[in-house]
């Protein structure tokens, strides 16, 4: 493992920690019943 490796699997599971917190963000306003993105952060 390079120096080069190791930069890409960091921007890749910032991505997807990313990823996951947009995701569980659109179900918890889908279950208080909000479905438009108002207030999304």
């Amino acid at each position: 493992m390079n120096l080069g490796d190791d930069l890409t699997f960091g921007c890749l599971g910032l991505l997807i920690i990313i990823l996951l917190f947009v995701i569980i963000k659109m179900i918890w306003n889908r279950c208080q019943g909000r479905d438009e993105l108002d207030g999304f952060f």
